[in-house]
């Protein structure tokens, strides 16, 4: 796994181009607020040692509790186990999905949205292995056919608008033996997947969440709706954002 560090989002945007594209059908991004937060999922992160029962064993008993109750409030029903398990995380439920995006200042956004935390922040970037991609140039059709990214990736039916304006996706993970604790995502042996962290200093969170700022990328948009309306109009008017000009971020005629 390699590691990188940016200070800005021009310097994000070199990262991420410069991924290589060649073995990879298809890269995805996971923005964390603070960066040693291992690539576990909600299930996984619950104590469950005086529960009697193996990790199966909880997520039936959470589903089945999600669907009995949930079925008032529900304006689509679900129509298969991952449906449900789509609804479930998407609301906060701890399962065994990972939240990705196909966007990577999507996931830029995630790691500094918060921009007062006094941690560093990170990107994920998962890229699922292409058996069909050795060619200089392809198509994305040809690059993701024959690839592992039906058997990792979960692509949801879009729920709802967040799913749609944050490009959403999961990781599905399997069941550790028993109740046995779960490796985190990237440390798995797997010739499918590979891995690369970008890490971003607390101290260039806030201009960074700026500069997103000023390319579209804020809660009105990643939260469609009135709250996400609201929260970034109080974001124009109460956050301070730079005036200085800086000639090292122009472009060279």
């Amino acid at each position: 796994m390699n590691t990188g560090r940016i200070t800005n989002v021009i310097e994000f945007l070199s990262f991420v181009q410069n991924l290589d594209n060649q073995d990879i059908a298809q890269w995805f991004f996971r923005g964390h607020g603070d960066s040693s937060f291992k690539l576990v999922p909600g299930l996984f992160r619950l104590n469950i040692s005086d529960t009697y029962s193996d990790w199966r064993g909880v997520e039936e008993y959470m589903m089945e509790s999600f669907k009995r109750e949930g079925l008032p409030h529900l304006k689509i029903t679900p129509k298969s186990d991952e449906e449900w398990l789509t609804l479930a995380q998407h609301h906060g439920l701890p399962t065994r999905l990972l939240d990705w995006t196909e966007s990577p200042l999507i996931a830029l956004y995630f790691a500094v949205e918060d921009y007062w935390n006094s941690k560093d922040a990170n990107v994920w970037c998962f890229g699922v292995v292409s058996t069909n991609n050795c060619h200089p140039q392809s198509t994305l059709m040809a690059r993701r056919i024959n690839s592992e990214i039906c058997n990792c990736i979960l692509l949801p039916h879009h729920i709802s608008p967040r799913v749609t304006n944050q490009m959403g996706c999961f990781s599905k993970h399997d069941f550790p033996d028993k109740s046995e604790p779960f490796i985190p995502f990237n440390e798995h042996n797997s010739i499918f997947n590979t891995f690369e962290k970008i890490i971003i200093e607390r101290k260039d969170r806030k201009h960074i969440l700026d500069e997103l700022y000023f390319l579209g990328i804020h809660k009105g948009l990643v939260y469609p709706g009135l709250d996400g309306i609201a929260q970034k109009i109080k974001f124009e008017i109460t956050k301070e954002h730079l005036r200085n000009k800086n000639p090292s971020f122009r472009l060279k005629l």
